[in-house]
């Protein structure tokens, strides 16, 4: 509550230095909070990567402004793995490092209609394809041979997802999401968002 209260008191905007960069958009989507990261990302206005953007950056600045100092200045520049972590949702295991077995939680945000992201692991490509039509989501997800994964999605009905694809198990809910276990190979989740 207090780090939204923060955001919002400067707008929507960045007030964060490189450490706190890397942490932010995490910290907002662990929390619930989705819809503050959103609005952060959306900006356009300094401090922002919007404004970077809009100021013709092609890399991280050490400074939101175009002050002196490296203008690719990658340490702790976490937003591209943001992406895929967060709104593609492939994420390693803490408990089983190295992809082995992987955690997909995509998230379904307000504003983006489709995500795809793919993460090239030792045992070959971890794939997240997800596209929002209406009140329906359809998230496709490849795991590479030798691999598994624990599948976290969001719906406003459990009843309502179907599953193609051979080798999954519905495991039950956990804060909010229905939980499945998958083995390697191809599978397609529709349901209500």
């Amino acid at each position: 509550a207090q780090l939204v209260k923060a955001i919002n008191d400067k707008g929507g905007h960045h007030d964060t230095g490189i450490l706190g960069s890397k942490c932010i958009f995490r910290v907002l989507c662990d929390g619930g909070r989705t819809d503050t990261a959103m609005v952060m990302l959306g900006q356009k206005t300094w401090p922002s990567y919007g404004y970077w953007i809009e100021s013709g950056a092609t890399s991280l600045y050490e400074n939101w402004t175009n002050a002196p100092g490296s203008m690719n200045h990658i340490m702790y520049g976490d937003i591209s793995a943001w992406f895929y972590s967060y709104l593609g949702g492939i994420q390693a295991d803490p408990e089983k490092p190295g992809f082995k077995h992987s955690m997909i939680k995509p998230y379904f945000v307000k504003g983006i209609d489709w995500v795809r992201a793919e993460h090239a692991s030792s045992y070959g490509n971890i794939k997240v394809d997800w596209k929002i039509s209406g009140d329906t989501f359809r998230c496709i997800i490849e795991m590479p041979v030798n691999t598994d994964a624990t599948v976290h999605l969001v719906t406003s009905d459990s009843q309502s997802i179907k599953v193609d694809g051979a080798g999954y198990k519905y495991m039950g809910q956990q804060n909010g999401r229905e939980i499945y276990s998958v083995g390697s190979g191809r599978y397609v989740f529709i349901g209500l968002k």
